[in-house]
């Protein structure tokens, strides 16, 4: 176990990260844009090997009351927990596009090769557009959007190509759309 894991890279407002050529990699440790935080970029980065082995091991990129966000081209895999989670507070224009989100492990908790969460979307008032990413892998969440009645959780799927899920996909909560 790697505490550091558990502990991401806290990102401030106006921020671009950009990963120059095919080998930009973050190791062991997520990226984490808190309450008030607005306008960044997240791009052309492999975000890998956050304690795979354990369920509660880390995120890969976790938002809690972010705005005006990009996630762009990144490639995620071998993470212990979520690939991207919002949590209560509301996130807002957040666009996840062209990503790479690659569920295959040898840490399977159902034992199939796949990793179990990929998405959990259940901010209050989460507004989110998910387009054009490749998903593959997984045998949950991929989204789970919603998780409580008054949630009111939007999130706009398009050409998403979901392959190789032993589980199942879309799995929409309560106060989901």
């Amino acid at each position: 176990y790697d505490a550091a894991g558990v502990n991401p890279l806290l990102v401030t407002s106006n921020k671009t990260i950009v990963g120059i050529g095919p080998n930009a990699t973050i190791v062991g440790k997520g990226i984490k844009l808190q309450s008030g935080v607005t306008n960044v970029i997240i791009r052309n980065l492999t975000i890998t090997n956050i304690n795979p082995e354990l369920i509660w091991g880390g995120d890969a990129i976790d938002l809690s009351g972010a705005t005006k966000v990009w996630i762009d081209h990144n490639r995620i895999s071998l993470v212990g927990r979520q690939f991207l989670v919002s949590h209560y507070d509301p996130n807002a224009n957040v666009t996840v596009s062209f990503n790479d989100f690659d569920g295959n492990t040898s840490y399977s908790a159902t034992c199939n090769g796949a990793h179990y969460w990929d998405m959990l979307l259940l901010g209050a008032g989460d507004t989110m557009t998910i387009a054009n990413n490749w998903i593959h892998h997984m045998s949950g969440r991929s989204p789970h959007v919603g998780g409580y009645a008054t949630a009111n959780v939007k999130v706009h799927m398009v050409n998403d190509y979901h392959q190789t899920l032993p589980g199942h996909a879309c799995d929409p909560g309560l106060g989901g759309y």
